[in-house]
């Protein structure tokens, strides 16, 4: 891994790469940067996975859902009181289909199953979520991925969740309506975005990435646009934003709009971004601070760890 900066307020983070055959002993990067040191924390499983997805933390635990193979998907959770975060315990997600995001709310860890347009929730109990799963809210009653429900967030009074929107056609370049749903309100803060990822609340104020035109949009209304294809968000402690950048393709120059690198769309448009993250702030230019591609191409989230007092 090449470290090209090391703020001064960022210590740990933990890192999801998907899309990659791996074996469970690479489930989520963990990157140490006071110490200058990374590791791989093993999930519970024991086939390869398929990369790891969404990350979240509550309280003293990062919880991340992933896949075995292509379809099995399961939660895993770590003590972070040590000084590289400790496997708890890992369980399958009967009811989830493609899990993408999570986050903690009511005592419920909230997984969107993208492969059945909705929102499920289990309950933890001692911190481990416990199955069988609630349907918490659907975007569609068809059972498949029609909307592609993919980011949820909440800030402890408020539950967020991003869509692409309904496409027109088979490719999901048609979605242009996105959008993001308060799911206790119904209210709709966010219509007709291209493609929202990455969804998070700050002070009440909504951030979120549009992946495909390379935009952060943050609650005081900037915008920040990078390379790539980026997902995966989160807030440093100095106010900044940490955000994950992956190989794209250029499908049109005019509107800076790109694709998935896999994207069977546009195979043979322009390569561009790397995998790796960055720093960005109002008024300041990006801060590439980490170099991803030894470990893959997409970068699907991050989370920025607290620090906390060492368990004995």
């Amino acid at each position: 891994m090449r470290v090209r900066e090391k703020p001064p307020a960022l210590k740990r983070i933990a890192i999801s790469l998907c899309n990659q055959v791996r074996s469970a002993d690479e489930g989520v990067l963990f990157v140490d940067l006071a110490r200058a040191r990374e590791a791989w924390l093993p999930i519970g499983a024991r086939d390869a996975i398929a990369g790891t997805r969404g990350l979240c933390v509550h309280e003293s635990l990062l919880y991340v859902v992933y896949t075995v193979g292509w379809h099995d998907a399961r939660a895993a959770w770590y003590d972070l009181r040590a000084e590289t975060p400790t496997l708890l315990g890992d369980v399958a997600l009967p009811e989830v289909a493609d899990p993408h995001g999570i986050c903690v709310f009511n005592e419920q860890l909230l997984v969107t199953s993208t492969g059945t347009d909705e929102v499920l929730a289990y309950a933890l109990v001692r911190g481990a979520p416990a199955p069988p799963a609630t349907s918490l809210w659907r975007a569609s009653d068809t059972r498949s991925d029609l909307h592609h429900v993919n980011g949820v967030c909440s800030d402890g009074t408020r539950v967020l969740v991003s869509a692409f929107g309904a496409r027109t056609n088979e490719f999901w370049s048609s979605a242009e309506r996105g959008y993001v749903r308060d799911l206790l309100t119904g209210e709709t803060p966010a219509a007709d975005v291209y493609h929202p990822h990455s969804i998070e609340l700050v002070n009440g104020g909504l951030a979120l990435i549009e992946s495909a035109r390379q935009l952060v949009r943050t609650p005081d209304g900037e915008e920040l646009r990078l390379e790539g294809y980026i997902r995966g968000l989160d807030r440093t402690p100095d106010g900044a934003w940490l955000v994950g950048t992956n190989v794209g393709r250029i499908v049109s120059r005019s509107t800076g709009v790109v694709t998935n690198h896999a994207n069977p769309e546009n195979p043979l448009g322009q390569l561009v971004g790397s995998a790796g993250l960055v720093r960005v702030a109002p008024g300041s230019a990006p801060q590439r601070i980490l170099d991803l591609a030894a470990y893959g191409n997409e970068v699907f989230d991050v989370c920025v760890l607290p620090e906390l007092a060492r368990s004995t």
